[in-house]
């Protein structure tokens, strides 16, 4: 008897187990929203100071970037869109340019619900971006 209540009092924790497990966000939802820069290296530069990205991730697959430059006092944006994919399995998202077709592959490095790393090469240069979610 106590054999048959151990037994049934483990299958009742495990189903209680089981059922609670939260699944994981996948990488298109963790991506979705509002991304502002908080530190760009570009190989062995830091241009935090003279540079910024304003990243849109849209549901819709689209994204808008702002790119602002300041160069003693005077800033410069640069804007563009595009369409962007998420590959799960490499775990990283490629953006295609609206303005010149261009394709960027950014590797997620780390993402949260508030702040994302990234990296990727541009004309042999390698980036390295810290964002956080605004």
């Amino acid at each position: 008897m106590k054999s048959t209540v151990f037994a049934f009092a483990t299958l009742i924790l495990a189903a209680v187990s089981l059922s609670s497990c939260k699944k994981d966000p996948k990488l298109a939802e963790l991506i979705i929203g509002n991304w502002q820069s908080t530190q760009i290296i570009a190989g062995d530069a830091d241009l935090s100071n003279v540079n910024r990205f304003d990243l849109n991730f849209q549901e819709s697959r689209e994204f808008d970037l702002d790119l602002r430059t300041t160069i003693a006092g005077v800033t410069q944006t640069i804007s563009d869109s595009g369409d962007w994919q998420e590959d799960e399995g490499k775990w990283d998202v490629t953006l295609t340019y609206n303005s010149n077709g261009e394709k960027i592959t950014y590797d997620v490095q780390n993402i949260g619900n508030s702040e994302m790393d990234v990296e990727y090469t541009q004309n042999g240069t390698r980036y390295k971006i810290k964002f956080k979610k605004m």
